[in-house]
C-alpha cells in the first residue's frame, strides 16, 4: 500500500517509464511505514517529520515548477530522483537507537564522502561529546531547557538507561548531521533494529548517487554542492548528469523545504497539553503556529509569495523576519545559479517565484503591536568586564597581556603554515610587545604582530564576539585541518575571550590590521560602550595585527618589569608568558628592550638535551625535564605558561607521578585536547597523558640506574663509604633514591627488587662523618645488604623516629606492625641519653622490649625479640667507635615501597636479576633488553656516565 501520496503531475511523470515508477512506488511504500509512525525517538518534541511533511515538500515543489519546465525539460528520471530525494532529505530524523549505533560502529564508513566529511561517525561523535563539555548556559537551555545541566554520555548499548536529555544530546548531534547521512541512506540504506532497510532497490547506483547528492544539498551550501558535481562527475556534468538537471533539482528541494513554515507543521492542540522542556522545539512550534498563511496566487506580482503571520512578542516576530529575509537570500541564490548554470540555453528550468515578503514589513502591522517589533540585545561594557571578566583574572593586567600574546602567536604560527606552501618564502613570525608614554605621560599598551591578520568577516565575527572562536569555524579549519581531521598548528587561544581581557588593561583599544588574503586593511576604535563601530579601510597597513591599549592610571604599577608579587612570594613579569623560541617576540618598555628573565622551555622540533620526548595519543608531542634552570615554570601548553602562580599538581591532583617529583612539562596540543580551565590557570580535569608519562619517568630513572656508579660499595671484607644516593633529579628523597648494596651490586628499594632479591638481613649503619675520616671500612657483610647514611642531626627527635621505624611502617596512610627481630648499636652516652628512666625520649615500648646484649668500646648492644646472629664485629666496633652513632641489624620487611609501574619496569628489564651489578660491563651482559629498549633514555645521561 503506497503511504505517500505524489502530486499528479508527478505521477503522470513517472508512469512514461515503468520500471523508474516502480522503484519509486516500492520505495515509498517501504519507505512510508517509517514516516508514517512519526515517532520520532530523539526528537519526541520536533515539529512534523513525518507523512505529512513529505507530501507538502512534493506539493510545494511541484506548485514551484513552471509548466514549461515541467513539460518539456523535466523527464521521468529527473522527477524520480527528485521524489526519492524528499523521501530521504529528513529520513535521518526518524533513526533508532539501534540504527544510530550502527553509525558508531563504522558500517557506514565505507560510504564516507571524503570530499564532505573528514571524520567516521565514530570520530564525530567523539568529537561532539568533547564540544559538550564546553557547552554554554544559552547552549545548554537551548538544547535541554536546563543551563545548569551536567551533560552525561548516554549509554548507547542500554535502551531502558536512555533518559529524555540522552535523546536531547543525541538529537541535536544528529540534527547537525542527518543530511549526511540522508546521502548515506541513499547508497547504504536506513538501519535499524534488524540491519538496513535498502532504498530504492533495482536503481542505477549514479542515480542513487545523485539522489544522495540532493538529499545532502539542502542543508549545504548550494555552491558547495555544485563544486563538488563538478569535481566527481566533471564540470561538462554541470547541466545535467546522466539526463538528470542536478542543480535545479537541489534548488527546488531546499526551496520547497523552506516554504514549510505555516500552521501545518504544527498542532495547537499539542501545544496547549503538552509543556516542552526544550525551549527551541517550543519555539520551533509556536514559530509555525504564527503563520496564519501563505498566498502564491492573489498577488499583483505573480512571481511573488505573500506570508500572513501574527507573532505574539518581539522574538517570533525577529524570528520570523529572519525567516522571511533567509528565504528571500534562497530565492536570490537560486535564480542566480540557475542563470550561471542554465543561461546561455534556450529551454533551461525555471522557478516560478523570485519574491516573497510578508506582512510584518508593513508599518501598520507593529504599530498596533503591543510589544516593540525591533531588535536589542545586551552590549559589553565596564561593568560587564567587572562582574565577568576580572573575577576570573583578578582584575590583573598581566591575563590581558597574555590573552592578546597567544592571538598574536595563533596569527604568525598560522600564517607560518600558509607560508610554507611556498618554497620560497622566508616568513618568519615576529610580535613586539611595547609600554611607552605619549607626550601627555599617558602608558599605553602595544602588541604588534606579522601574522595571517584579519578580514572584515574575522573582525565582525570573532574579533568583536566574546566567546566567538575563530579557530572553531569552517574557515579556520578548511585550511588547517589535514586529512586525517587533525590540526596543523598548536593554537594557544582556545576560548575567544581575548577581546574582553584586553579590557583589563584599559577602556579601549585601537586596532590595525590586514589579512595576508586582502590587500585592504582596516583600522577602528573600539570600547565596551559603542553603540557602533566606524572600521575605516586604509591600504596602507602591513600585513598582521597592532593592538593598542591606554593603560589605566591604576594598572601603570602592574607593568614594571619584575614587580608583580604573588601571595607565595613568586615574582612574575608580563614579558614572561610565552616559553618557546618562534615566533620571535620582542619587549620594550619605556623605549628600553628588555629581555625576559626566564629561560625558554623547549623548541618542539629541537628540544636541548635535558628534555625528554614523550609520545601520547592525541598530543603532537610532550616533552619534560628535572632542570632547576627554569625556575617555578612548571607546565607550559603550546609555549604558553599554564598556572603560573600555584602549583599545579598539589592544587589539583590532576597529575600524580609519586614517588617522583612534578617534572616540568612542556605540551604541543594542536587539537586542543588539553583539559584546561577557562582562565587557563588550571586542569580542568585528568590528562590522558598521565600513565604514560609515569612510565615515561620510571624508564628514565631506570636508565640512570643501569649506568649510575655506586658511591658506596660491598667488597669481600670492606665497604667502600659514600652517598647512596642516585641523585636522580626526579626521585623523592629517601623513598626510591636510595639503593642498598651488597657484596655482589646494588638493589634499589623498591617492592618488587626486594622481594625478588631474597633479602633477609640488612644492615644500617649511621653517621656523621665515618666517611669523612675512612674511605672505607673493614667490615664483612656477607649476604646481607648495607645501608650507610648521614646523620645530620642527633636530635631526639631523630632517634625517636629511628626507634618509632623499629616496630611500625606507613602503608598509605596506615600504621603497620612489622616483625622486630631487631639488634641495636649505640654510643653508650647516646644510650644513656635515651634511656635513661626519668625521662621519654624514645618510646615507652622501645625500654620495656629491649634486652641489654653486651656493652663494649662504649657501645651498647641491644635486642629485641631473637635477633639473627649478628655480623657486626668486635673489631669493627672496637676501630670506629667514636664514629657510630646508630647500627640496625634486622630481618627486611616484606614490604618497601610497591609501586605497579616501576616494578613492572624492573620485572621486565631485570627479570630475577635484581642485584644491580657493580660492573657496567656485567650490567650490559645481564640485561640486553634493557640497554636495547631504554637506548634513547641512557644517551641522555651518557654525559654523567662513562663505560
Amino acid at each position: 500500500m503506497i503511504k505517500i501520496r505524489l502530486p499528479q503531475k508527478f505521477q503522470d511523470k513517472l508512469s512514461e517509464v515503468q520500471e523508474l515508477e516502480g522503484i519509486v512506488m516500492s520505495t515509498i511504500s517501504e519507505f512510508g511505514d517509517i514516516l508514517i509512525d512519526n515517532k520520532l525517538f530523539f526528537f519526541e518534541e520536533y515539529t512534523d517529520h513525518g507523512v505529512r511533511h513529505i507530501e507538502n515538500v512534493l506539493e510545494s515543489s511541484s506548485n514551484l515548477i513552471t509548466e514549461k519546465t515541467f513539460s518539456t525539460i523535466l523527464s521521468a528520471s529527473d522527477i524520480a530522483c527528485y521524489v526519492l530525494s524528499v523521501v530521504l532529505h529528513d529520513i535521518a530524523m526518524h533513526i533508532s537507537l539501534d540504527g544510530f549505533n550502527q553509525l558508531l560502529n563504522g558500517e557506514f564508513d565505507k560510504v564516507r564522502i571524503s570530499e564532505f566529511d573528514k571524520l567516521t561517525w565514530k570520530e564525530l561523535w567523539d568529537e561532539y561529546l568533547n564540544e559538550t563539555k564546553k557547552f554554554s548556559g544559552k547552549q545548554l537551555n537551548l538544547i535541554f531547557g536546563d543551563q545548569n545541566l551536567i551533560v552525561r554520555k548516554p549509554p548507547l548499548l542500554n535502551i531502558g538507561e536512555i533518559n529524555g536529555n540522552d535523546k536531547k544530546l543525541i538529537g541535536e548531534f544528529i540534527r547537525r548531521h542527518h543530511t549526511r547521512l540522508a546521502h548515506e541512506i541513499a547508497l547504504v540504506g536506513f538501519p535499524g533494529r534488524k540491519g538496513t532497510l535498502h532504498f530504492a532497490n533495482g536503481l542505477d547506483d549514479l542515480l542513487k548517487q545523485l539522489v544522495g547528492v540532493i538529499a545532502r544539498s539542502h542543508g549545504l551550501d548550494l555552491r558547495r554542492c555544485i563544486d563538488y558535481v563538478e569535481v566527481e562527475y566533471g564540470k561538462n556534468t554541470r547541466r545535467h548528469i546522466n539526463g538528470i538537471h542536478l542543480v535545479f533539482l537541489m534548488i527546488l528541494l531546499r526551496l520547497s523545504d523552506y516554504l514549510q513554515i505555516d500552521k501545518s507543521r504544527a498542532s495547537t492542540t499539542l501545544l496547549k497539553v503538552k509543556t516542552f522542556s526544550s525551549p527551541f522545539s517550543e519555539f520551533e512550534h509556536k514559530a509555525h503556529l504564527s503563520i496564519n498563511y501563505i498566498d502564491d496566487k492573489y498577488q499583483n506580482d505573480p512571481e511573488r509569495i505573500f506570508v500572513n503571520a501574527s507573532p505574539t512578542e518581539s522574538s517570533m516576530y525577529l524570528k520570523i523576519k529572519k525567516l522571511i529575509q533567509d528565504i528571500q537570500y534562497e530565492f536570490d541564490i537560486s535564480w542566480a545559479v540557475l542563470g550561471e548554470i542554465y543561461g546561455e540555453i534556450e529551454n533551461k528550468p525555471e522557478i516560478k517565484y523570485r519574491r516573497i515578503t510578508s506582512n510584518l514589513e508593513d508599518q501598520t502591522f507593529y504599530s498596533k503591536q503591543q510589544y516593540v517589533a525591533d531588535k536589542f540585545y545586551f552590549k559589553a561594557n565596564d561593568e560587564v568586564v567587572k562582574l565577568l571578566i576580572a573575577p576570573l583574572y583578578g582584575n590583573d593586567s598581566k591575563y590581558g597581556v597574555r590573552e592578546l600574546l597567544q592571538n598574536a602567536v595563533d596569527a604568525c604560527k598560522e600564517r607560518e603554515i600558509i607560508e610554507n606552501l611556498n618554497q620560497d618564502s622566508k616568513y618568519q613570525g615576529e610580535i613586539e610587545v611595547n609600554v611607552y608614554k605619549d607626550e601627555n605621560d599617558d602608558a599605553f599598551f602595544s602588541i604588534t604582530d606579522n601574522g595571517t591578520g584579519m578580514s572584515i568577516d574575522i573582525i565582525k565575527d570573532y574579533f568583536l564576539t566574546a566567546g566567538a572562536s575563530y579557530r572553531k569555524s569552517f574557515d579556520w579549519q578548511k585550511t588547517f585541518i589535514d586529512s586525517t581531521g587533525n590540526s596543523n598548528v598548536n593554537r594557544s587561544g582556545q576560548f575567544g575571550v581575548g577581546v574582553l581581557a584586553a579590557f583589563l588593561i584599559g577602556k579601549s583599544i585601537y586596532v590595525e590590521t590586514k589579512s595576508i588574503k586582502s590587500i585592504t586593511g582596516y583600522k577602528f576604535y573600539a570600547d565596551l560602550a559603542s553603540d557602533q563601530i566606524n572600521i575605516i579601510k586604509d591600504d596602507s597597513i602591513k600585513s598582521g595585527t597592532k593592538i593598542i591599549i591606554k593603560i589605566d592610571d591604576d594598572k601603570r604599577y602592574q607593568f614594571a618589569p619584575r614587580t608583580i608579587k604573588t601571595s607565595d612570594n613568586k615574582i612574575y613579569d608580563w614579558t614572561e608568558w610565552y616559553m618557546l623560541p618562534k615566533p620571535q617576540i620582542k619587549y620594550f618598555f619605556l623605549g628600553q628592550e628588555i629581555s625576559p628573565t626566564a629561560k625558554l622551555g623547549p623548541d618542539e622540533e629541537n628540544p636541548a638535551e635535558e628534555w625528554r620526548t614523550l609520545n601520547s595519543v592525541g598530543y603532537n608531542k610532550i616533552l619534560w625535564a628535572y632542570d632547576e634552570s627554569y625556575e617555578e615554570r612548571k607546565f607550559i601548553c603550546n609555549g604558553i605558561l599554564v598556572n603560573e602562580v600555584f602549583d599545579i599538581f598539589d592544587e589539583t591532583k590532576y597529575l600524580d607521578l609519586s614517588p617522583f617529583k612534578d617534572p616540568l612539562i612542556s605540551v604541543f596540543d594542536n587539537n586542543g585536547i588539553l583539559p584546561l580551565t577557562l582562565d587557563r590557570e588550571n586542569l580542568s580535569d585528568y590528562v590522558s597523558f598521565r600513565e604514560d608519562l609515569k612510565e615515561d619517568i620510571c624508564k628514565d630513572f631506570l636508565a640512570h640506574v643501569l649506568l649510575f656508579t655506586p658511591g658506596c660499595q660491598a667488597k669481600e671484607s670492606t665497604i667502600q663509604l659514600g652517598t647512596q644516593l642516585f641523585n636522580y633529579p626526579g626521585a623523592v628523597y629517601d623513598e626510591i633514591d636510595h639503593y642498598f648494596i651488597s657484596k655482589k651490586g646494588f638493589l634499589l628499594k623498591t617492592d618488587y627488587s626486594i622481594r625478588k632479591s631474597g633479602l633477609s638481613t640488612l644492615i644500617e649503619l649511621k653517621s656523621t662523618n665515618l666517611h669523612e675520616k675512612f674511605n672505607e671500612v673493614e667490615l664483612d657483610i656477607k649476604d646481607a645488604f648495607f645501608e650507610y647514611s648521614i646523620i645530620k642531626s642527633e636530635s631526639q627527635y631523630n632517634f625517636n623516629s629511628e626507634f618509632w621505624h623499629l616496630k611500625y611502617s606507613e602503608e598509605n596512610g596506615r600504621k603497620i606492625t612489622r616483625p622486630l627481630d631487631v639488634r641495636v648499636f649505640l654510643g653508650k652516652k647516646k644510650f644513656n641519653d635515651l634511656f635513661n628512666t626519668n625521662k621519654k625520649r624514645i618510646p615507652t615500648w622501645a625500654k620495656k622490649e629491649s634486652q641489654l646484649e653486651f656493652e663494649k668500646h662504649n657501645i651498647v648492644c641491644l635486642k629485641f625479640q631473637n635477633p639473627n646472629e649478628s655480623l657486626i664485629t668486635e673489631h669493627f666496633l672496637k676501630k670506629y667507635q667514636n664514629e657510630i652513632k646508630l647500627i640496625k641489624e634486622y630481618s627486611m620487611p616484606e614490604r618497601n615501597f610497591p609501586d605497579d609501574v616501576i616494578d613492572n619496569l624492573i620485572e621486565k628489564y631485570l627479570g630475577d636479576n635484581v642485584v644491580i651489578p657493580y660492573s657496567l660491563k656485567e650490567r650490559i651482559k645481564l640485561y640486553p633488553l634493557a640497554f636495547k629498549e631504554l637506548e634513547y633514555y641512557m644517551r641522555k645521561h651518557m654525559n654523567n656516565h662513562t663505560f
